[in-house]
């Protein structure tokens, strides 16, 4: 999915301003940790989608249940969705997973890591039992997944609106019932 110009160049803005900054390390963990919720929140519904009988069950589901499970499990579950359906499914929306992995990456490293500018480029040390880790992105890097983490929002959506079932029935609406 392609994005106007004009967003492609507010993203590119934002991220060339996360870096290099003296803010920058914080409106970068900030940046990427509200991205990763709405994705994960969008993951959440598309996994409800298809196995909920009706919109409140899938409500239920997305809220209270699909939230306890590990990212990796559902990005798993995302995969076999993508693989249950037709092939069309699978290349409408080839770069989904890939994209998300990656922004799992980075989440994880910004959020149990320290990052330090450094130029054009940010430096993230992550301590995993023991062990450091350095993870070097370019600006250039950072902008493209600010620009892919809007596309795979929008792409989630598609993915969802095809999955949820075509029956009136399945839109649930109590607010006018007593």
């Amino acid at each position: 999915m392609d994005l106007t110009e004009t967003e492609r160049a507010r993203i590119a803005g934002l991220a060339q301003a996360l870096v290099g900054s003296p803010r920058s390390t914080h409106a970068l963990r900030a940046f990427i940790i509200e991205q990763q919720v709405r994705i994960e929140y969008a993951v959440n519904e598309v996994l409800s989608a298809q196995l909920a009988v009706d919109s409140r069950a899938a409500s239920q589901l997305t809220l209270q249940v699909f939230s306890r499970i590990s990212i990796s499990d559902r990005l798993a579950m995302l995969k076999d969705t993508l693989d249950a359906g037709d092939s069309a499914r699978r290349d409408r929306w080839p770069f989904l997973l890939p994209v998300l992995r990656k922004l799992v990456a980075l989440r994880n490293a910004l959020a149990h890591g320290l990052a330090e500018d450094e130029g054009d480029r940010t430096i993230i040390t992550t301590w995993n039992r023991g062990k450091i880790q350095g993870s070097t992105y370019e600006r250039s890097q950072l902008e493209w997944l600010a620009w892919q983490a809007e596309v795979a929002h929008q792409e989630l959506a598609q993915l969802w609106a095809t999955l949820i079932p075509n029956r009136d029935d399945w839109f649930v609406d109590d607010r006018f019932n007593d």
